[in-house]
């Protein structure tokens, strides 16, 4: 028999299972927090860089909008370079912007600076520019009323008398029966183009003719005479008899 060692007689233990080692984290598709915030701010600076030139374009823009309609209400103290300036900022904005308001307010400053301009060459630019403007004013917006008389109001400036004004000055007067804007300009051209109108266009005069007489019976008599529209004048008084006698009165005396 053989000898047995005494490692022999110790009990046999059973042995630990092996713990699998922990995987190292995959750094696939992972990014490290110092990059991510990189691009962060790479993104951010991206934005700002788009951002910035906007918000000058939207400031340049309200204050060309404010030179312009201080000039078309009448500002003395506004320069030509600066009015100049203006309507470059409004033409910048009309060609980014499909904005008919923007439009018809560029085709009104042009016109008033043909009105209040001696240069004859320059009166045709401006003009010619105006009604440039009133033309994609209507074509953005075919039921913008104020656009239409615009158009109709630039054409008559290039070529007055010329029967064409009279197809959008119908359908501006028709579009903005009631409309308070220009009021004195759409009655103006609407007794200079009467016989050219059609039945729809002088029916939208009326409330026109009549509400400027009733605001300043002096323009009314002064246009009618201008215009030699004493007939249609007093057809669109008839039906408010008090307003035609006191028309009456002021164009009796003061013929």
């Amino acid at each position: 028999m053989g000898l047995v060692s005494h490692a022999d007689l110790k009990p046999n233990r059973p042995s630990k299972p092996a713990m699998p080692k922990a995987a190292a984290p995959s750094r696939v598709g992972q990014t490290s927090a110092p990059a991510l915030a990189a691009i962060a701010a790479l993104v951010g600076l991206l934005l700002v860089a788009l951002a910035v030139p906007r918000v000058v374009a939207a400031v340049h823009l309200l204050q060309a909008q404010d030179v312009a309609e201080r000039y078309i209400a009448g500002d003395q103290r506004l320069t030509d370079p600066e009015v100049d300036a203006a309507a470059r900022d409004l033409g910048v904005a009309v060609d980014l912007g499909p904005d008919p308001s923007l439009a018809v307010l560029l085709c009104d400053l042009r016109l008033w600076q043909t009105y209040r301009s001696t240069d004859v060459e320059r009166r045709l630019a401006l003009a010619t520019t105006a009604r440039a403007m009133a033309d994609r004013a209507v074509r953005l917006a075919p039921a913008h009323a104020l656009a239409w008389i615009a158009l109709a109001e630039a054409r008559h400036v290039l070529s007055p008398g010329d029967v064409a004004v009279a197809s959008p000055l119908s359908r501006g007067l028709t579009l903005g029966r009631h409309d308070p804007r220009r009021l004195a300009k759409r009655t103006d051209l609407a007794l200079r183009y009467w016989q050219h109108l059609d039945e729809a266009g002088r029916a939208a005069a009326v409330p026109a003719i009549r509400a400027l007489t009733q605001r300043d019976t002096q323009a009314m008599v002064t246009l009618t005479r201008d215009t030699f529209a004493l007939a249609p004048v007093r057809a669109a008084l008839a039906g408010d008899p008090a307003l035609a006698r006191r028309f009456d009165a002021l164009y009796l005396a003061n013929r």
